[in-house]
């Protein structure tokens, strides 16, 4: 348990408000016409309904048992996706660097692997001694395993936040500004005026099209909230 007990139930109630506004995400995303990940908008709504368990016993959802077959299964996804993308960019070239998406799945990955082992070292979970209704406890888990997870989602978070204007711009930096070249005049007195060039493969100017991205500084903001309420919770169990 976390104590002050309204420490605990301030941090449940911010992962509610993460799960609400992802599970908004993915209501929303298709009759707005907007782009997401649907598969880590899921698993958001899933970590943050389990961490509020963590935080607050009482407002448990599911069993031990059945969260940590969740987030194995949600690991694996994500693992296999990042790898999937790096196995892509491998094709591509020597050359191509890892994407995005590569780093965000990855990244899920890593999250949902350690809720698995935030999960099994929970005393409430039968794996461990503890007093009953105790969410976490000092001295269940592995030191140098809670670190490295620490060190990952802290630096996932700092990542996120120096990216946030690149991936706010990334959209409008991919429609490049219209060229414009002289017309030929109409007459002796006629100076000439500016026109868009054309494509280079003559088909007119460059199309804008694509769905814009829904709302990337929540998205960002939603993950950064995540891995530091992940990076408390696993302080706990050192």
């Amino acid at each position: 348990m976390v104590h002050p007990a309204w420490l605990g139930q301030g941090w449940a109630v911010v992962m509610m408000a993460v799960g609400g506004y992802s599970l908004a995400r993915l209501v929303s995303a298709v009759p707005l016409g907007r782009r997401t990940h649907v598969d880590l908008d899921v698993g958001h709504v899933l970590m943050t309904l389990a961490m509020v368990g963590m935080f607050v016993p009482g407002w448990r959802t599911l069993p031990a048992g059945a969260w940590e077959a969740t987030f194995l299964v949600v690991g694996l996804w994500c693992t296999g996706r990042a790898g999937l993308l790096l196995a892509r960019g491998r094709l591509a070239g020597p050359s191509a660097a890892p994407g995005p998406h590569f780093r965000h799945h990855a990244v899920h990955g890593v999250m949902a692997f350690a809720m698995v082992y935030m999960d099994a070292v929970s005393p409430s979970a039968g794996h461990a001694g503890g007093a009953p209704g105790m969410a976490m406890g000092p001295g269940a888990g592995v030191p140098s395993l809670t670190l490295l997870l620490v060190v990952v989602l802290l630096a996932s978070a700092v990542w996120q936040l120096n990216g946030v204007d690149r991936l706010v711009a990334a959209p409008a930096a991919c429609v490049p500004p219209p060229v414009l070249v002289p017309a030929a005049p109409a007459g002796p007195s006629d100076p000439g005026t500016l026109v868009p060039a054309a494509s280079p493969g003559g088909g007119g100017p460059v199309p804008t099209g694509g769905r814009p991205w829904m709302a990337p500084r929540l998205e960002v903001a939603c993950h950064v909230v995540m891995c530091l309420a992940m990076a408390f919770t696993l302080v706990l169990v050192v």
